[in-house]
């Protein structure tokens, strides 16, 4: 081709672009010289963000947010490589910002508290933090026009996606990915789901504002609807109502930017109306079909909730108002005592904090008597987790957050009338979801999952103006050849970290559940001495040593580990499970408790009395605390003595389910039915959910004692209970045949009785 061709075609070709703007004009966003989509690393950072929502855990091992913490690392340290990489025939000024810098901090103080607070958890926190400080510089890097439209396509196609699975999860009961509270799609936890979405919500909003009308403006709202169906399907009230405020606020905000965002020019009033149209249909529709869900059924079955998507969110939002009782294990007031926890370690450790990710190891020391959720393992607010773990550094980051934050809303208010603001769209992507996070960050721990993490980091750069805030460094002399191999370097070591260490987590989880799973279907056997039995649970044993091998502070799983030996009976393996998680945990009561009546089963009285004291000088008056103190005592041969001390424990209102089943214990050895009777009967006010199993035992323990009047009694209660949780069937199993008949009429005159005198 000769010069006059080509610069003929240049020409043809520059028209045919002009044409096109003219054609289809829509909001002017930056593109970097010689940096475009098609070049680079930031195609790393698109990829990441849709595989997110998409890829999880077919199995329990390895756990879901393991996977999406893997593609994270590899996300972020492979788009740092390819970036290092493209510098080398591309030079140009680096972008930075001084929030990068309280990002590197938390980085350092959490390797700083290895050496002094919990390693296992300091190093997990230090990782976090760096690769989260990673994916927000990369962002300044990549903050062009294209890349803007390619991820938020991405974000948008991978939620809706996950969405689809959590339709098919909710309707159909298909277990594509392992569950703990369904539907999840991915994410192993609904709540999880939910946060992840809500933040990606804003990004497909303004895709819509982008489209003229045509077939990917309606796909785009038939997806949309999906995914607020989804959120229904879930019943996540933050997340719900972060979706309520999104899908008010943004309308709202289409209509105060629409010359800038150029609205005004792909939108008619009949494109607007039937964009509106199309998805209340679609989320109407979605949201009145019925579950089919087996496992969602019988949970709504216990707690009385609709079976449609629409029912089950808007009882969802009713239980929120509901008042707290004395005995109340919701939700939200479990967050209220980890809350008041947290206050108490903040006022203890206001300058340092506790150290990086230690929350779960010292937050025991600040709990109520009887208080034993450390379990939960975070605050569920991380605003406060933050300030409890890093003390003034974390105070820092927080209002640095809020303020930057604030300065991106305040400046973006001021440009509603403006149409030279080329990264409008994106600014105001950035700042909505953001604040979507921050409003599930009160209830929550998103920022300590890969997903909502990366939102968090991601966020922050898109919402700042890089014209303003965003300060550009050039390379200068011999280290602009120096600095991308320098990097390249750093990131494939970076790289080659992340295979031995997701490789060692991925094997470390697969051990615990097998060891889990093998433990299980030995409990399963119905003849004890089958030989099969002893032959799991030697395998069990060498899956949990080879996990432990790997990863000894990994207590959630490990503690499912102990509890399934000790439920075999097997009190050797289970206190060697147990002395593990006291070593790593040693300020939680509960792990000291079960080692003692691990010791004592296992007849060694002596470390039983010595553990028993380690949980005693934490919180005497806990309630494992309690129940070990009796089962130590009685095994260790004093039988009175306990089962005084259970009277005691009985008559002064402190116990729960475990202290009231040690008194059936008790009661075969001493004779003390009285005192089970009276546990049996707190037990049913104080654990609404085990009152069936309760008033059986007691029918028991009346025929025990030939009192057959109060044997129908107890079974009439049984049915009572059990036909508020849609249970009659499995309750008129266990009366005999006898007597079915005389305790339904019984059940039905009692439950008459309580709906005309307003009982629940």
């Amino acid at each position: 081709m000769t010069v006059q061709e080509n610069h003929a075609s240049s020409n043809a070709w520059q028209a045919l672009l002009a044409e096109q703007q003219k054609a289809a004009p829509s909001t002017p966003l930056p593109e970097a010289a010689g940096e475009p989509l098609a070049l680079g690393a930031a195609w790393m950072l698109v990829l990441m963000f849709f595989l997110l929502p998409v890829l999880g855990a077919p199995e329990a091992a390895p756990v879901g947010d393991s996977v999406k913490s893997a593609i994270v690392a590899f996300g972020a340290l492979g788009g740092l490589l390819w970036f290092a990489l493209q510098r080398r025939t591309h030079p140009a000024p680096l972008q930075s910002h001084w929030f990068l810098a309280l990002g590197v901090l938390l980085t350092l103080y959490s390797v700083g508290s290895i050496f002094w607070a919990h390693a296992y958890l300091a190093t997990g926190e230090a990782l976090r933090w760096a690769l989260l400080s990673l994916v927000f510089w990369l962002t300044l890097q990549f903050k062009t026009r294209s890349f803007f439209v390619a991820l938020s396509w991405a974000i948008h196609l991978g939620v809706f996606l996950s969405s689809v699975v959590v339709a098919c999860q909710y309707w159909f009961g298909v277990e594509w990915f392992a569950q703990a509270a369904q539907p999840a799609s991915t994410f192993v936890n609904r709540n999880f789901f939910s946060e992840y979405a809500v933040c990606a919500l804003p990004f497909s909003l303004m895709l819509l504002s982008r489209l003229r009308a045509g077939f990917p403006l309606y796909f785009l709202v038939v997806s949309l609807a999906v995914d607020v169906a989804a959120f229904l399907m879930t019943g996540t009230r933050s997340a719900l109502l972060g979706v309520g405020v999104a899908l008010v606020a943004v309308p709202m905000m289409f209509w105060f930017y629409r010359h800038p965002l150029g609205l005004t020019q792909r939108w008619q009033a009949s494109t607007a109306g039937t964009v509106v149209l199309l998805f209340l249909a679609v989320v109407v529709a979605l949201g009145l079909l019925p579950t089919g869900n087996p496992s969602i059924l019988k949970d709504h079955a216990v707690s009385g909730r609709g079976h449609s998507a629409f029912a089950h969110a808007f009882q969802r939002f009713e239980s929120t108002g509901e008042a707290q009782t004395a005995n109340d294990k919701s939700s939200i007031s479990v967050r209220f005592d980890m809350w008041r926890a947290a206050l108490k370690a903040v006022a203890a450790n206001p300058i340092i904090g506790v150290g990086a990710g230690t929350w779960e190891v010292v937050i025991p020391l600040y709990q109520t008597e009887k208080s034993e959720i450390e379990i939960d393992y975070y605050v569920h607010n991380e605003f406060l987790q933050l300030i409890v773990e890093y003390g003034l550094v974390g105070w820092a980051f927080v209002l640095a957050l809020l303020a930057l934050l604030a300065q991106s809303a305040w400046q973006l208010l001021r440009s509603v009338t403006s149409s030279e603001d080329s990264n409008l769209a994106m600014r105001l992507t950035g700042v909505l979801s953001l604040v979507l996070l921050l409003w599930v960050s009160n209830l929550g721990f998103p920022w300590h999952l890969a997903g909502t993490g990366a939102f968090l980091a991601l966020n922050m750069a898109l919402m700042l103006a890089p014209s303003k805030s965003v300060a550009e460094t050039p390379i200068v002399g011999p280290w602009q050849a120096v600095w991308p191999w320098a990097t390249a370097v750093l990131a494939v070591l970076g790289l080659l970290a992340t295979v031995y260490g997701t490789r060692q987590a991925f094997i470390a989880e697969d051990r615990y559940m097998r060891s889990i799973g093998l433990l299980k279907a030995a409990k399963l056997l119905p003849n004890p001495s089958d030989p099969r039995r002893k032959t799991y649970m030697e395998l069990s044993l060498k899956a949990g040593k080879e996990a432990v091998a790997i990863n000894p502070h990994y207590r959630k799983l490990l503690s499912q580990v102990a509890d399934e030996f000790s439920n075999l009976g097997d009190w050797r393996n289970a206190v060697w499970a147990y002395e593990l998680m006291a070593a790593s945990r040693p300020n939680v009561p509960v792990i000291w408790a079960n080692l003692a009546t691990g010791y004592s089963y296992d007849a060694d009285h002596d470390k039983a009395k010595d553990a028993l004291a380690k949980a005693a000088a934490l919180k005497p008056d806990a309630y494992s605390v309690r129940y070990a103190t009796v089962l130590v005592q009685a095994n260790a041969g004093d039988v009175e003595g306990a089962a005084k001390k259970l009277r005691s424990y009985i008559e002064d209102g402190g116990f729960n389910v475990p202290l009231v089943d040690a008194t059936l214990i008790m009661a075969r050895r001493t004779g003390d039915w009285d005192l089970a009777l009276k546990a049996l009967e707190g037990g049913r006010v104080k654990a609404p959910d085990q009152a069936v199993r309760m008033s059986l035992q007691m029918a028991a323990v009346y025929n025990l004692l030939k009192q057959p009047e109060k044997v129908v009694l107890a079974f009439r209660d049984a049915l009572v209970f059990g036909a508020k949780k849609g249970q009659q069937s499995a309750v008129l199993q266990r009366i005999p045949p006898e007597l079915r008949e005389q305790v339904q009429a019984l059940a039905q005159a009692q439950i008459k009785a309580d709906q005309a005198a307003g009982k629940p």
